[in-house]
Formats: C-alpha cells, structure tokens, sequence
C-alpha cells in the first residue's frame, strides 16, 4: 500500500529466503505481524489457513481466522482439481459447497473475497514446465505436494483472461461472480 509496505515486503521476503527457510521459503506469522505497515495480507490458495479452516474448522473459529486478512481469495475449481484426486473432497458439488462456504462467512465477516488465479505459468500449454518442475526434488529433499502418487494430473495454473475467470465461477450467480471476477 505504500513506500513502507515495499520495504516491509523486501524484509520479509528476505527473511524467509535465509532466517526461516527450510526445505522451502517460509514466511512466520510473527514476522508478518511485526513487518505488516503498509502491506495487503490476501489468505492464499488451498494451500492457506483460510481454505483449510474451512474445512477443518467450525463457522466461529474461521470467522476469526478469516479476521486476520485484509481479502480472501478463491481460485477457479480446475486450480483445485488435486483435492478431488487426493479425495480430500469427494465430489465437484461438495468443492463448490466449501468455495461457496469461503465466500459466504467471508462476506458476512465483512472481509473482500477476490477470485485469483493462483497463477503458476502463463499459458495453459506452458503446464508441462510445471509438471518437470513438480516432479524434481525439492530444495533439502522430498517430493512436491503435487507429485504424490494419487494424483494424476496437476492443475493447470495459468494466466486466464477475465472471462475464463468468469466461466471458471459459473456455480456462483452472476452477481456474485462479476464482484469477486471484475469489481474485488
């Protein structure tokens, strides 16, 4: 948001890079509280509190947990195609239910929900780089979350114009849509 969030942003990027980071780069809660001056702090992917409160947790403790961002995002169901092969979700009606259930205690705690792409590669033909970059070992070893053996075929996770956005939520009504697609 200002010349001091930049600044804030570069502290935290490069204390993930060096002091914390294991097997990957990770931002602490505590360094983005005391670095968090002039910053937008968006809940993040699947991958995120929010998203996995959702599913985990009561309506109450994800209205708190939702409290902490400044907007909630949500991604096109394809970018959570993994879930379903994983079986973490059982079927496409009861993802779009936890997406819809995301949007809903978010509106009604007052926070912006934005649909993001969770933007990995520009084209959707550019996903075979991702899947050669998934499929090789991780910095201190291991395996990607994405290369379990359960899954299939990753997510496309491209760049997508305005109206796939909008196609992507096509579940929601078009009111709802064109506020997370266009005007949040």
């Amino acid at each position: 948001k200002t010349h001091a969030g930049l600044k804030n942003f570069y502290k935290i990027i490069s204390d993930s890079h060096t002091t914390h980071f294991y097997k990957e780069a990770r931002i602490l809660k505590s360094v983005l509280n005391k670095y968090r001056e002039g910053l937008l702090v968006g809940s993040g992917c699947y991958n995120g509190e929010v998203f996995r409160a959702a599913y985990e947790k009561s309506t109450e403790d994800l209205e708190r947990i939702i409290q902490y961002y400044d907007y909630v995002e949500v991604q096109p169901l394809e970018v959570y195609n993994h879930l379903l092969q994983t079986h973490d979700f059982a079927s496409l009606p009861e993802l779009m239910e936890h997406v819809r259930k995301v949007i809903r205690v978010s509106k009604d705690t007052g926070k912006l929900v934005v649909a993001t792409g969770d933007v990995h590669h520009l084209l959707r033909d550019d996903k075979i780089y991702r899947e050669i970059i998934v499929n090789q070992k991780v910095p201190g070893g291991g395996r990607h979350p994405l290369a379990k053996n359960d899954i299939t075929s990753i997510p496309s996770q491209h760049l997508r114009t305005t109206s796939e956005m909008l196609e992507d939520f096509e579940f929601l009504d078009e009111d709802l849509r064109k506020e997370i697609v266009i005007i949040n």
